[in-house]
C-alpha cells in the first residue's frame, strides 16, 4: 500500500473537507482521463474537418449564429472583422502582456530556461502570440468590441489560413467567459491556474467547433503546411509545443465529458468555479473529489539565497509537468510520471552576472510509487539535457556544462527535489533550505 500525503505535507490519510460541486458522472469521467492517452500532435483542432467558409461579414455572422445555437450559448453574435495576420498577432500579444505585465514574462522565461525548457534569450510572449495566431486565427479585441480573424485574402498572405469558425467561437468564448477566467483586477495567477483556465476555454471552443464541423459538408483535410502544423518550426521550443498539445487535449476531453453528462448547461457550470489548477483536468482536483488529498503550498524554511529573494516563485502543475516529461519520455512513461502530482513549487534566484538562474523544483506526490515514477522520468530528461548517465533509484548529483545538479527524494519519500545551480556552494545551500517540510514558513 502506498503512503499518502495530507494537505500540510505530512503522511497520513486524506481529509475530506470540501463539498462536491459537479455531477458524479462528470467526476468519474474526469478520473478516467488519468489513463486516457494524450494527443501527440501539437494541434488545436486538427481532428475536426476544416469548414473553409468565406470570411465576409454576412457569412461570418451566420457562422457565429450557428455556433451559438449548437453550443446553446445565451449570447449575441459578435462583430467579426477580418484583418491581416499581423494585426491578430498584435491583439493577442497585447492581451498576453496584460496577463503577465511588466517583466513577469521575462522572469518566467529565465526560470524555465534553468530547467532546460526554453532558451534563456527567448522572448516568450511574442512567440506565444505567433503560435496562437497560427493555430486559432483570431481573438477578441476589447478595444474594438469585436472578434478579429485572419483575413486569408490580405496582403501579405498569412503563413497559415485557420478555419474562420475556429477563430469566431474562440473569440466569442473569450468575450463572454474571459472576464471570469482571467480577472481584470490584476490578480496574479500561477502557471498551474493559468494553464487550467486556458485549457478549459480552448477545450470548450474545440468541442463547439467539432459539433459545427460535423454538420458541414466534407472538406479537404489540412496538409502538412496548413495551420494544424503551424507550430512545428525551428523557432518554437519543443516544450511550448508539448505544453499546448497536452493543455488543449485535456481541455477538449473535459468539455466532451461535461457535455455528455449534462449538455451545454453542465459545461457552462465549469465556469462558475474556475479551475484552481490543472489537476482537475486529470481527474484529481480535490475540491471535486474529496477522497483524494488536497494540494497544499510547498513550505520551506526560508527563501533568501545569498542575500536575495527569489526572482520567480510559482506552481507549474500537472500539465506543465507532463509537457516537461514528454520531452524525453514515451507517452506512457510521461503520463505515469505526472499523474500523481499533488503540489509543486518552482523557485528561481538570479545568479551572478547574466547567467542562468539557480533553480529549485520541489514536488509532492500522492504516493511513493507516484514519486518514484516521476523521479525515473525526470532523470531521463536531465540525463539527456546534460549528456550524463543518471540513476533515479538512488538519486544523483553531478557537475556538467558549468552547472551543478542534484535530484533527491525527501518529505517521507513523497517529495522529489530537483536543484540546478551555478556553483557547488549554492547547490549545498539550496539542499539545506529545501531538505525537509516546514510547518510555518511558506
Amino acid at each position: 500500500m502506498q503512503e499518502t500525503v495530507s494537505p500540510d505535507g505530512s503522511c497520513g490519510s486524506a481529509r475530506r473537507t470540501r463539498p462536491i460541486f459537479v455531477l458524479g458522472a462528470a467526476i468519474r469521467a474526469l478520473v478516467a482521463l488519468v489513463a486516457f492517452p494524450f494527443e501527440a500532435k501539437p494541434v488545436l483542432f486538427a481532428q475536426d474537418r476544416p469548414t473553409n467558409l468565406p470570411t465576409d461579414h454576412t457569412k461570418a455572422k451566420n457562422i457565429a449564429a450557428e455556433l451559438i445555437r449548437l453550443r446553446k450559448l445565451r449570447s449575441l453574435p459578435p462583430v467579426v472583422i477580418p484583418v491581416p495576420a499581423a494585426e491578430v498577432e498584435r491583439v493577442i500579444l497585447a492581451w498576453l502582456r496584460k496577463q503577465q505585465p511588466g517583466d513577469e514574462a521575462v522572469r518566467f522565461t529565465r526560470a524555465l530556461a534553468a530547467l532546460g525548457c526554453v532558451p534563456r534569450e527567448l522572448d516568450l510572449l511574442p512567440v506565444r502570440a505567433r503560435i496562437l495566431t497560427r493555430q486559432i486565427g483570431g481573438w477578441f479585441d476589447a478595444e474594438r468590441s469585436a472578434v478579429v480573424i485572419v483575413d486569408s485574402s490580405a496582403d501579405p498572405k498569412p503563413a497559415a489560413t485557420p478555419d474562420p469558425a475556429r477563430a469566431i467561437i474562440f473569440g466569442l468564448l473569450l468575450r463572454d467567459r474571459g472576464f471570469v477566467l482571467f480577472p481584470p483586477t490584476g490578480e496574479r495567477l500561477t502557471t498551474n491556474m493559468r494553464l487550467a483556465r486556458e485549457s478549459l476555454l480552448a477545450g470548450d471552443a474545440r468541442l463547439t467547433l467539432h459539433l459545427f464541423s460535423q454538420a458541414q459538408p466534407p472538406a479537404p483535410q489540412p496538409g502538412a503546411d496548413d495551420s494544424g502544423n503551424a507550430t512545428n518550426d525551428m523557432l518554437t521550443p519543443s516544450f511550448l509545443i508539448e505544453l499546448n498539445a497536452v493543455a488543449v487535449a485535456q481541455g477538449f476531453h473535459l468539455a466532451q465529458e461535461a457535455h455528455r453528462a449534462g449538455g451545454g448547461a453542465q459545461l457552462d457550470a465549469a465556469y462558475s468555479w474556475p479551475p484552481s489548477g490543472t489537476a482537475g483536468l486529470l481527474g484529481r482536483q480535490p475540491d471535486r473529489n474529496p477522497a483524494l488529498p488536497a494540494p497544499s503550498a510547498i513550505r520551506i524554511a526560508g527563501e533568501i539565497l545569498n542575500g536575495a529573494a527569489p526572482s520567480w516563485d510559482d506552481e507549474l502543475g500537472q500539465l506543465a509537468c507532463l509537457a516537461y516529461l514528454r520531452l524525453q519520455n514515451s507517452e506512457e512513461d510521461a503520463v505515469l510520471g505526472a499523474r500523481g502530482l499533488v503540489a509543486d513549487r518552482l523557485l528561481a534566484w538570479e545568479a551572478k552576472g547574466e547567467g542562468i538562474p539557480n533553480v529549485a523544483w520541489q514536488t509532492l506526490w500522492h504516493g511513493t510509487e507516484d514519486a518514484a515514477a516521476f523521479e525515473e522520468a525526470i532523470a531521463r530528461v536531465i540525463g539527456e539535457r546534460y549528456g550524463v548517465v543518471t540513476r533515479s533509484d538512488e538519486g544523483f548529483a553531478f557537475s556538467a556544462r558549468g552547472r551543478h545538479v542534484a535530484l533527491s527524494r525527501n518529505r517521507h519519500s513523497l517529495g522529489v527535489l530537483l536543484l540546478d545551480a551555478a556553483d557547488a556552494a549554492t547547490l549545498q545551500t539550496l539542499a539545506t533550505m529545501l531538505s525537509e517540510p516546514q510547518s510555518t514558513a511558506k
